[in-house]
């Protein structure tokens, strides 16, 4: 229970930073809103965020990766969401235990939803369609550096 309030401070902690800083954006209609994106996208990308603390936190070198462009590009897979599918497999084992614990609670429920919504949102894009590639060879003018 003693999680309850750090885990309040924090996030009305981020929301007034976003607030206090949005007179800094560059577009109008920026600056009057709420923010409500930000905070969508932060949910959104916070399992990648805790796999770099964690990286960090065990001294794991830092890989810079550059996302293929033309015919180098890839399809995406399941392994690019793999933060995901940990931080669903976190939440789904979470569910299992306090349900075979007997303390499943209705208040917990609509943040299990929220929390199992922004974990699966990137990785419910992936439809398994892939982007249309070219059918001609790549010209060395189609990479970085090419002529």
């Amino acid at each position: 229970m003693w999680l309850l309030p750090v885990w309040l401070f924090v996030n009305v902690g981020q929301y007034a930073l976003i607030l206090l800083l949005r007179r800094y954006n560059l577009a109008e209609h920026e600056r009057r809103e709420l923010a409500l994106n930000a905070i969508v996208l932060t949910a959104v990308t916070a399992p990648v965020y805790a796999a770099a603390v964690v990286g960090s936190v065990l001294r794991r070198r830092l890989a810079f990766v550059v996302t293929g462009k033309g015919a180098l590009s890839l399809t995406d897979s399941p392994a690019a969401f793999r933060y995901h599918l940990t931080w669903l497999a976190v939440i789904a084992s979470s569910l299992t235990l306090a349900n075979g614990r007997g303390n499943l609670r209705l208040a917990f429920l609509p943040w299990l939803l929220v929390s199992v919504a922004a974990a699966s949102a990137p990785g419910g894009a992936l439809n398994g369609t892939s982007p249309p590639h070219p059918t001609r060879p790549a010209s060395p003018d189609d990479t970085f550096g090419g002529g």
